[in-house]
């Protein structure tokens, strides 16, 4: 007998003070689970039905890239060819024993696809990133150089590719054939030596250029359009109401002062030229070669015609190693002359084809740094920000660049070797779409600070120097060649390309990134490995003319 039984609670959780502790440092705080949870987190054991719960994506099944092993600290580029190589983003040390660091060339895949219908089908793209000049780590010493060729570097006949670490010696080391085409060249008789009982050249360890993946090498006359140039820099300078009450001018100051003080100390500048204008509703240039006091200001030239400017004289590009104390002593000034400046408009486009234009003769490259949209002068813009158009179909409108003059203008600099840098600073919308052209098509560089403040300065300081602090070749021509069976299709980055499909940039840094895709012609053989060789002609800064090979 009895009456109806109660039924039981369950049992609450027992919380005790170490539950609530205060939890350390990266320790995982305790949770609390109660018998409700536990029941929800049990799995039905009843099977579901279509369209009864809604399908999830389960994330470790989501592609990712490989972590990075932790024990690979270095990378041999030949003998580990066919593993996979280091992420970029990884550190790591390359041993160069037979292909080019990937710090320089880096493929989209592993492996080659041996026929067209394989390649078609895989459905990735055949690409390769190219950095020719990028910036090495100590532990990895630098690229070699090559400057005992009087005849100039070695090339293949048939293809003019040039001779590499992948080509074969035969004919008692009479003959080379080469990994690009198989065709078989003679040996010059002063490039000549004996092969040893395994096929090898006896001097391969004394021969970078067949010996790495990528070297220096001293190009000849045949090389050279006209003597090569030496490095000379235009800085342009905005004075404008803007500029000055922002802190621009003050920040901008300080930047070119350490690009001088880092080009007159730097070994690798040999015969480099600066000049300095500054501009608002006009141009001003400087005779940098008068002395004077240090609180004086050198002679100033002023251009009104912001409309069809010109320089006045051709004193405004001095050696810095000559009036160094001219070039700074004018910096010095430039915040207390501008100091009281009223003109709030600036005509950029204007200072950028006047500071060009004082470059013509020999190239170089143009620094200008602007607070102001460009709204004066040539190439002033005259489209507003529509925030509307984000979104729809308008907006690909906005990413259009307005006007042909900047376009216009980088052909007249490439034609002369002159590149342009722009560091924009601009708190309202300056259309940088149709400014940025000239940076794309002369290899130059577009820097976008928005907001600019004076609590700025060491961003604009950082731009301006590695700017011009940093491994540059100039007057560049770049090709890419491929072994057989395999061909270029088309290249992708900054630059302009020849009729005969070259890659033309009046200047190349270690920080410029291009991309080339490949493409299957015909089906590969199990027996030749494909190649892709980079081969850069550029002159440094030291005044020589080189060229860059990578395969």
């Amino acid at each position: 007998g009895g009456g109806p039984k109660r039924a039981r609670r369950p049992p609450q959780p027992v919380t005790t003070r170490q539950q609530f502790s205060q939890p350390q440092m990266f320790q995982k705080q305790p949770q609390i689970v109660t018998s409700n949870q536990q029941q929800k987190e049990q799995p039905s054991s009843q099977p579901s039905t279509p369209g009864t719960s809604k399908s999830r994506i389960d994330p470790s099944q989501v592609p990712r890239p490989a972590a990075e092993r932790e024990d690979l600290k270095e990378f041999r580029t030949k003998t580990l060819s066919t593993a996979q190589a280091p992420q970029a983003s990884s550190t790591y040390r390359v041993i160069d024993d037979g292909n080019c660091s990937p710090r320089f060339m880096r493929m989209t895949i592993n492996q080659f696809p041996n026929t067209r219908e394989l390649a078609t089908r895989m459905a990735i793209p055949i690409a390769c990133v190219m950095q020719p000049l990028a910036e090495l780590p100590q532990a990895e010493g630098v690229v070699p150089y090559v400057a005992d060729m009087e005849k100039g570097p070695v090339r293949c006949r048939r293809c003019r590719g040039y001779i590499n670490c992948h080509v074969a010696f035969v004919d008692g080391g009479r003959h080379w054939t080469c990994n690009l085409c198989s065709m078989m060249n003679p040996v010059a008789s002063d490039y000549f030596c004996t092969l040893d009982h395994n096929g090898v050249r006896r001097d391969l360890a004394e021969r970078p250029e067949i010996s790495f993946g990528s070297y220096d090498v001293a190009a000849t006359q045949e090389y050279f359009n006209r003597p090569a140039m030496h490095p000379a820099f235009m800085f342009a300078l905005d004075v404008s109401a803007a500029a000055v009450q922002s802190g621009l001018l003050a920040a901008s100051v300080q930047a070119v002062l350490a690009a001088v003080a880092a080009l007159a100390d730097s070994p690798a500048h040999v015969g480099v030229e600066v000049g300095v204008m500054t501009f608002d509703m006009q141009l001003h240039f400087y005779n940098l070669t008068v002395p004077g006091e240090p609180d004086e200001l050198p002679p100033m030239q002023v251009v009104p015609d912001i409309d069809d400017p010109f320089v006045p004289a051709p004193t405004c590009l001095v050696p810095i190693a000559l009036h160094r104390a001219n070039v700074e002593r004018l910096l010095n000034n430039l915040v207390s002359l501008f100091a009281a400046s009223l003109i709030g408009e600036a005509a950029v486009g204007s200072a950028i084809k006047g500071a060009s234009m004082a470059l013509m003769s020999n190239g170089g490259r143009v620094v200008c740094m602007f607070g102001s949209p460009p709204s004066l002068g040539v190439g002033k813009v005259s489209r507003l920000d529509d925030h509307s158009a984000i979104g729809t179909d308008r907006e690909k409108n906005v990413l259009t660049p307005d006007g042909k003059f900047y376009a216009s203008l980088a052909k007249e600099c490439g034609a002369s070797q002159v590149s342009v840098d722009l560091v924009a600073c601009t708190r309202v919308y300056s259309d940088l779409v149709s400014l940025g052209q000239i940076c794309r098509l002369t290899g130059g560089q577009l820097s976008h600070i928005p907001q600019f403040d004076a609590s700025m300065t060491a961003k604009v300081v950082h731009e301006v120097s590695r700017c011009v602090v940093r491994q540059t070749g100039l007057e560049a021509v770049l090709r890419v060649r491929c072994s057989a069976g395999v061909m270029v299709d088309g290249y992708f980055g900054s630059f302009s390309q020849t009729p005969e499909g070259d890659i033309e940039l009046p200047s190349i840094d270690a920080d410029k990134t291009l991309a080339v895709h490949l493409k299957l012609e015909s089906d590969l053989t199990a027996d030749r490995p494909a190649a892709v060789q980079c081969a850069l002609l550029y002159t440094a800064t030291d005044g020589t003319r080189r060229i860059r090979v990578h395969t």
